[in-house]
């Protein structure tokens, strides 16, 4: 295979990303016509456009998921295809290595079992890997809303060999101050002593303290986001003590409102700055209008970060 496109692109390695969040647009439309399922419109730069006004609150940007998702839950053929071209997609913008995430809980419809969607998509992940040689790994999401789940989505994960760990996702502001919920307590401890790695979104839209819960209750790895941690000092000297990794997502953290003001006071400069290890990555493409090279352009031309600082991020 020719490499040589690769060679020109920064990124390397992604290890926040959705696979629901990142298909592209025109596939969205040619489901939504196979399926009949109704869209606010079948262009494709007016639909792009529109899902990328869902800006300035997580809120509103998880509420462009509500336009899209129909055309591929409960759908085995449309969520073989979406993981067949996300795979293609990490091809083109020069990855080697992508760590993939979704909670299958959430994809199979009124008509599907878990295990249905999971051997869908990982088949096809496998399949896509091995065509465009790029090296993809899964992470399955519990959501938040969803804490009965969360002992299952790490059974499931011990099924299968390419998911290499789990994650928590939601409205991180439900997470109460007393701290997590005892089943997700529980799945993660299982997770941890059966040699599942665990990241948890936290610190993006909310305080500095669910990072710290994350780390504390769940003995999470890494940070899904975590832009808060910054915030205090207590929470920055944990992420360094304990060596925790922060999945920045610089696009999608203006785009959820998360981060505002000007670029060169965003949080991953400081992140940068006080040596916590972090990555640079995409979140939600389709979301965003742009792949994980665009996050890396703003890294360079807005938010100030060299080209050593996003080479030491993926070495």
């Amino acid at each position: 295979m020719e490499d040589s496109g690769r060679k020109k692109c920064a990124p390397k390695v992604q290890l926040h990303i959705h696979l629901d969040g990142s298909v592209r647009v025109q596939t969205v439309i040619d489901l939504a016509l196979e399926y009949d399922i109704p869209l606010p419109t079948y262009d494709v730069d007016k639909l792009k456009s529109l899902l990328e006004s869902y800006t300035g609150s997580l809120t509103k940007f998880l509420e462009a998921f509500k336009i899209f998702a129909p055309v591929y839950t409960g759908k085995l053929k449309a969520l073989r295809r979406i993981a067949l071209e996300f795979v293609e997609d990490c091809e083109n913008c020069g990855l080697w290595y992508c760590e993939v995430r979704y909670c299958p809980f959430l994809l199979t419809g009124d008509s599907l079992s878990v295990y249905e969607v999971m051997d869908t998509i990982e088949n096809a992940l496998k399949e896509g890997s091995e065509k465009y040689n790029v090296k993809i790994k899964s992470i399955l999401s519990i959501m938040l809303h969803l804490p009965d789940t969360a002992m299952k989505t790490v059974e499931i994960a011990k099924s299968y060999e390419n998911v290499v760990g789990i994650d928590i996702a939601g409205d991180e502001n439900t997470v109460p101050k007393t701290g997590y919920d005892a089943r997700f307590r529980k799945a993660f401890e299982e997770a941890k002593n059966l040699n599942i790695s665990r990241t948890v979104h936290a610190g993006e839209n909310g305080p500095p303290w669910h990072v710290e819960f994350a780390i504390r209750d769940l003995d999470a790895q890494r940070i899904g986001h975590g832009y808060a941690t910054v915030k205090d000092e207590n929470v920055i000297k944990l992420c360094q003590q304990k060596h925790i990794h922060l999945e920045t997502c610089p696009l999608s953290s203006r785009a959820t409102g998360s981060v505002s003001g000007d670029w060169k006071n965003h949080p991953l400069k400081k992140i940068v700055k006080l040596g916590i290890s972090f990555s640079v990555n995409s979140d939600d493409t389709i979301m965003t209008g742009k792949d994980v090279r665009g996050d890396f352009r703003v890294c360079l031309d807005k938010i100030g970060l060299t080209r050593q600082d996003l080479i030491s991020s993926v070495s």
